[in-house]
């Protein structure tokens, strides 16, 4: 029995995470199966690439509806709650983040997907749990800056869940309404 192209596409996923230069070959070892049947569920590098970009985006997006609910109003615990999330998600896909070419297209793309978080944290400030003095964008730039910080291997974490909660505290205390 062999397996399903889900099972190799999760299979590529942790061998280019593993090691972001793994070849067709190298993956098809991994997922122990032929380069033909490799090739065959996956294509080429490139489509591979494309695929966990959209099974990333995807994941993303199904990450903040769980989280954050159909009307979000962020608090500094639920913008903890999305790092670790988004830091699951960013650790699985790490390889699509280092070799995917950024251009207008992502932009775009990730800026839709990140539209439930942006309006979430303004709800919050309005409703006073998040400090005003700092726009939504610059808010969801600090919590995806903090997922790619604690990811990032020269941090010098050996556990990237710890990592990931250390950078949601950190996070959610640099969000909370400030004392005037």
């Amino acid at each position: 029995m062999g397996q399903s192209s889900r099972d190799l596409l999760e299979s590529a996923a942790q061998a280019l995470a593993e090691d972001p230069a793994a070849s067709m070959a190298d993956i098809a070892v991994a997922a122990g199966v032929g380069r033909a049947t490799a090739w065959r569920h996956l294509g080429s590098r490139e489509q591979l690439l494309a695929d966990l970009y959209r099974r990333s985006l995807a994941e993303t997006r199904e990450a903040l509806e769980r989280t954050l609910g159909p009307e979000p109003e962020v608090t500094p615990e639920i913008a903890a709650d999305v790092v670790e999330a988004f830091g699951a998600i960013g650790d699985r896909y790490r390889a699509v983040r280092q070799l995917r070419p950024v251009d207008d297209r992502t932009r775009q793309e990730v800026t839709a997907v990140l539209r439930p978080l942006r309006e979430g944290i303004a709800r919050g400030q309005r409703a006073g749990h998040v400090r005003g003095d700092i726009t939504p964008d610059l808010a969801v730039s600090l919590l995806t800056g903090a997922v790619a910080a604690a990811l990032d291997p020269r941090a010098g974490m050996s556990d990237a869940s710890e990592a990931l909660r250390d950078a949601g505290r950190v996070l959610a205390d640099g969000l909370r309404p400030r004392a005037d």
